[in-house]
């Protein structure tokens, strides 16, 4: 599976895309990426406003760049998700070059084993300047 944003018109860098969900109720999570979907690839999002987790990676293998989560495209208002920024269970995962800020509870946390995954290069605080 591949989900990238950035190949839409307008990507200069800041997410054209936006997944929002502000707009639900109880602890609903954003974006799932289940064990069906290994070898995956997830970039370019805006993740925002969940009640629950922004994210969860739940295969292996999988890419996760250039996001913004809990952040809004334009890079610096602040819409965090309720819980955790990208829950990472599964093993030889990338977390890379995304934006991630304005959380509950954390920025990214790897669950289980997580063996062989890296979590570089992110700007993790409240907007893109960290």
């Amino acid at each position: 599976m591949a989900i990238d944003a950035s190949t839409q018109s307008g990507w200069t860098g800041d997410p054209v895309v936006a997944i929002d969900g502000s707009s639900l109720t109880g602890s609903a999570n954003g974006l799932y990426v289940d064990s069906a979907a290994d070898d995956s690839l997830v970039g370019g999002l805006a993740i925002v406003g969940f009640p629950g987790d922004g994210m969860q990676i739940h295969a292996d293998r999988v890419q996760v760049y250039a996001n913004f989560v809990g952040v809004l495209p334009d890079g610096i208002t602040a819409a965090g998700n309720a819980t955790e920024g990208i829950i990472v269970t599964g093993d030889d995962i990338e977390v890379r070059g995304n934006v991630i800020g304005d959380h509950a509870n954390g920025a990214v946390t790897l669950n289980g084993s997580s063996s062989g995954s890296i979590v570089a290069g992110n700007i993790i605080g409240t907007d893109r300047t960290g």
